[in-house]
């Protein structure tokens, strides 16, 4: 059937008919992204409130490929990302990855790793493990000293490669991503 012959003959029986076929016609024609879908980790244990942010990188052939993608994890570290324009999904192919933790994330992991490195280092067995909590505590003074003045700051980044049809688990643990205690990024 030809849509666009068909449009004058419903029209000229005063239906609605070609608002309808119009409003079809335009809503498949918007933009769709692949779904994608994680969790964010800090030490293997669930991080709550981590902002999870794909930027698009550009290629060969484009500069700016696409919007990015963002979400915030919810109390089991899950996020699904939804693009700027509020479309699910994000941009094909390769994407910078910034996650930024709230402070009081960032805390609970330095907490944990001062203990076990309390433990590690204890009775003189290991210099480095004593010399590495003393920098942990160190961090830990100033994140409770309120150092930060909007809670969060860029934890860890990475390079994700979304595939064409998604991904449901596009994982990441802060705790590897930063190479040790939290604090510096790493590209």
């Amino acid at each position: 059937m030809d849509l666009v012959g068909a449009i004058p003959r419903l029209a000229t029986g005063g239906h609605r008919a070609p608002l309808v076929v119009a409003t079809l016609l335009i809503a498949g024609c918007g933009p769709s992204y692949p779904p994608v879908s994680g969790r964010v980790t800090i030490a293997g244990r669930p991080a709550a409130g981590v902002q999870v942010l794909f930027t698009p990188l550009s290629t060969g052939s484009s500069i700016a490929p696409g919007p990015y993608a963002q979400a915030t994890t919810d109390a089991e570290g899950r996020y699904s990302l939804v693009t700027r324009r509020g479309i699910p999904g994000a941009t094909p192919g390769r994407n910078l990855v910034e996650l930024k933790a709230a402070a009081w994330n960032e805390l609970e992991y330095l907490r944990s790793e001062a203990a076990r490195l309390r433990t590690e280092a204890g009775g003189g067995r290991s210099p480095q493990a004593a010399r590495d909590r003393a920098a942990v505590e160190e961090q830990i003074g100033r994140l409770e000293a309120g150092t930060r003045t909007d809670g969060l700051e860029p934890t860890a980044t990475a390079e994700f490669l979304v595939p064409a049809e998604g991904a449901d688990s596009a994982d990441f643990d802060l705790a590897e991503l930063a190479g040790g205690p939290i604090g510096g990024a790493r590209r």
